[in-house]
């Protein structure tokens, strides 16, 4: 039987829905234009008795828009040079929450960030955006992370062997500018 702590403890609490309050806090954001503070602010208030690991919702959504020059800038060069204006909203924030975590969660491994990110972009994305996502972060996978897999997770990240497929092929709506 896994050792999982209890959703009210410190640390305890689901990641998942983490990640998804985080995406909506981002959405919300980026399409209001408002600081992300507001945005996690109400969510926080929102989720209150759920079992959500409130303290990582917070530090990826801060973390992630403190961040967004950079995490753009991965994003356009693994696309190929589109600009992230160009993508949906939604896949745009799943990408920058994937990349975060891949850049400053070290201790998830990135089979289940990229699993995650895929699963966020089944419930929230259009037709096509998991394999998008998982395109996409699997580049940037590769390029931050190597092939070294970090050795330590959190026990509700999941098992890391059970994790997106490694398929190179070009993601939907990019352009392949070599050939």
């Amino acid at each position: 039987m896994k050792n999982r702590r209890p959703p009210g403890s410190a640390r305890g609490g689901n990641r998942r829905k983490a990640r998804e309050l985080a995406v909506q806090a981002l959405y919300q954001s980026d399409l209001s234009g408002d600081d992300i503070r507001q945005a996690v602010d109400q969510l926080c208030e929102d989720a209150a008795g759920e079992p959500v690991d409130l303290e990582y919702f917070r530090r990826l959504a801060v973390g992630v828009h403190a961040r967004l020059l950079e995490l753009d800038g991965w994003i356009e060069r693994v696309t190929q040079h589109w600009a992230p204006d160009r993508l949906s909203i939604v896949d745009r924030n799943i990408l920058r929450l994937g990349i975060y975590e891949l850049l400053a969660e070290r201790s998830v491994p990135r089979k289940v960030v990229i699993n995650e990110c895929i699963e966020l972009s089944k419930t929230f994305g259009g037709e096509g955006s998991g394999r998008f996502v998982n395109g996409i972060l699997d580049q940037v996978a590769a390029q931050v992370c190597g092939e070294q897999e970090p050795k330590t997770g959190h026990p509700e990240d999941g098992d890391p062997a059970s994790g997106a497929s490694g398929d190179d092929r070009q993601p939907e709506g990019v352009v392949d500018s070599h050939g």
